[in-house]
């Protein structure tokens, strides 16, 4: 029985790592119908691709709707869901009809991103939260930010590479990723100043990344060896106690036969 448990816990873990992945696909699968220009054979590929995958996808949602006890409360909780299924062959199935409604298409599709995208936001919720990389993420943006617009004032009319936010910009991120293409270099005191203070965010950003994924991992890994002993324990618990009931209906059938 605990054999046939642990199967079907494993075969629903695969299947929910199954569904994310093609909530995944999908996404990428409408981002590039959105915001690119893709030929009338791609667009029809990714059109009755994304109609495959949100008939999995509803036909999930109809199983998870017959075994929930109460309907309507698992309808509004999931009605973005429903919105997330809408296959984009009801509203463009050709690439001349999304151009043609382009601004109508990408609302729709963005809602569609978000409905897809809901229920992996408790997920990544939750990740952040175990791993506080929520500080650090926040922490990076302000100083992107920052650097992208202190370094901008400090180059600009000075820095023949340096034209607009997007080269600050650029500069930052290979700056604080340590890749240093050389395309861009600051040419001020100022400038080479807040460089060295990217660089060493960057370094210190990705060294606690690194440190919060391990540590995560390693909590995950130690949870799970916990429960597998838990489990071990209970088996043996159960036995001894199994063996200590055999051993006194024994010992009773031993006296009851002496005292007849």
């Amino acid at each position: 029985m605990d054999n046939i448990t642990t199967d079907m816990k494993k075969n629903e873990k695969f299947f929910n790592y199954f569904l994310s992945y093609l909530v995944l696909t999908d996404i990428i699968l409408i981002t590039l119908v959105l915001f690119l220009r893709v030929s009338s054979q791609v667009y029809s590929i990714i059109v009755y691709l994304d109609l495959i995958i949100c008939i999995i996808l509803f036909s999930d949602f109809i199983v998870r709707f017959r075994k929930c006890d109460n309907k309507k409360i698992f309808l509004r909780n999931n009605m973005l869901d429903i919105l997330g299924m809408i296959p984009l062959i009801f509203i463009a199935p050709t690439v001349s009809q999304a151009s043609s409604i382009i601004r109508y298409f990408r609302i729709f599709g963005l809602l569609r991103i978000f409905g897809l995208f809901k229920n992996e936001l408790t997920r990544i919720d939750t990740f952040f939260r175990e791993t506080q990389l929520d500080y650090g993420i926040i922490t990076l943006l302000l100083i992107l930010i920052t650097g992208t617009v202190i370094f901008y004032f400090l180059e600009v009319g000075v820095n023949p590479h340096i034209n607009n936010f997007y080269d600050a910009l650029w500069f930052v991120i290979i700056s604080m990723t340590t890749v240093g293409y050389g395309d861009i270099s600051p040419v001020t005191a100022g400038g080479r100043i807040v460089a060295v203070i990217i660089i060493i965010s960057g370094i210190i950003f990705f060294g606690f990344f690194t440190a919060s994924i391990t540590l995560y991992l390693t909590k995950k890994f130690e949870e799970k060896e916990e429960k597998k002993l838990s489990e071990i324990e209970r088996f043996e618990l159960e036995k001894i106690i199994l063996e200590m009931k055999s051993e006194m209906e024994n010992l009773k059938e031993i006296i009851e036969k002496k005292y007849k």
